[in-house]
């Protein structure tokens, strides 16, 4: 009879402890952590959903599962609601005031979830990602693989890896000019750039402020590379010529460019001249000084464009490639 009063007793005794850790003491800390709510209602959804409930120490609260289904509406799943993606996801996360998405559906198409996640950025929601689960009984294992997102979780091949001894011999000790420096492609490329010391930076901009803000920044980071702020239009070849005379170049990344889509739908003259015109006068002037390599930045809408920055991108890609192929530069990219 003992034994049995015993055995009741600390039976008991640990369900109650266990109901008051997980009621009391563990849901004070789950208020403080980002509520998140999960993408998917498939067993690898679950698996997440129970993997983040056990973690220690947790990083998430899970407040629901967003489903593309309509058929799951007003279900639930663990005690947890099944949002149907009728909108925006930003907008029904924030609905349930949750900051975090973890994608865990794996029949996404890449389209869906690149839509998906620049509607989570724009709203500052941060997005998780897992692979395919296949150890389901370990949960352990499946909370260390939710990794934030990156965008090479986009690509259907594995990451390209630079050779940086071939870029390296590239760009060391050189004359490097880039177009449109003051842009958020150039500023990059200038700063990649300086990384592989070249002998002279010049950075060529219309826009005055961002190339002086540039500039000063550069001033302050790097001791190494001697750098040259230049005002210039690429449309205007006269003033480019100079330049490309005094300073004589060997590497061009010509950025510059008018880049968004409606803008110049409604100014189409300005796409031509800037994105047509004004790349001709850069691949024409790194021709005729002799630039040991000229590197063109396009855009994906110039792959059969549909509008006209998209078209104007593409004509000006064709002239640089006719450049190439009819041998007037091996280096023309």
């Amino acid at each position: 009879m003992s034994f049995i009063l015993s055995f009741s007793f600390l039976f008991f005794f640990r369900i109650f402890v266990k109901f008051f850790f997980e009621n009391f003491i563990n849901s004070s800390d789950l208020k403080v952590l980002p509520k998140a709510v999960v993408y998917g209602t498939d067993a690898n959804a679950i698996a997440v959903a129970n993997a983040i409930k056990i973690e220690s120490p947790p990083r998430f609260r899970v407040v629901a599962f967003l489903d593309k289904s309509k058929s799951n509406k007003s279900k639930s799943i663990l005690g947890l609601p099944i949002i149907y993606n009728s909108k925006k996801a930003s907008v029904l996360l924030r609905s349930y005031k949750a900051n975090t998405l973890i994608i865990a559906e794996k029949s996404l198409t890449k389209e869906e979830k690149l839509s998906l996640i620049d509607d989570c950025l724009e709203y500052n929601i941060k997005v998780f990602t897992i692979p395919i689960i296949t150890n389901w009984e370990n949960e352990k294992e499946i909370s260390k693989q939710i990794k934030s997102f990156q965008i090479e979780d986009l690509l259907q091949r594995k990451p390209i890896v630079l050779d940086n001894k071939l870029v390296s011999s590239q760009l060391t000790g050189k004359t490097v000019l880039i177009t449109g420096a003051a842009g958020s492609i150039g500023s990059e490329i200038v700063w990649q750039v300086l990384e592989f010391l070249p002998k002279r930076v010049i950075m060529i901009d219309q826009a005055e402020t961002p190339l002086h803000h540039l500039s000063l920044e550069i001033s302050k980071a790097n001791k190494k590379v001697k750098v040259l702020a230049l005002i210039s239009d690429i449309r205007n070849k006269k003033s480019l010529e100079e330049i490309f005379k005094k300073y004589q170049p060997q590497i061009v990344f010509h950025a510059a460019a008018y880049k968004h889509v409606p803008l110049m739908e409604e100014n189409p003259t300005q796409a031509i001249f800037t994105n047509v015109l004004g790349t001709k006068n850069v691949a024409d002037l790194a021709v005729l000084y002799q630039a040991k390599k000229f590197v063109m930045v396009s855009t994906d809408k110039a792959v059969n464009p549909s509008n006209v920055m998209g078209a104007s991108k593409r004509i000006a890609e064709k002239y640089v490639q006719s450049l190439h192929y009819h041998g007037k530069n091996e280096q023309i990219q």
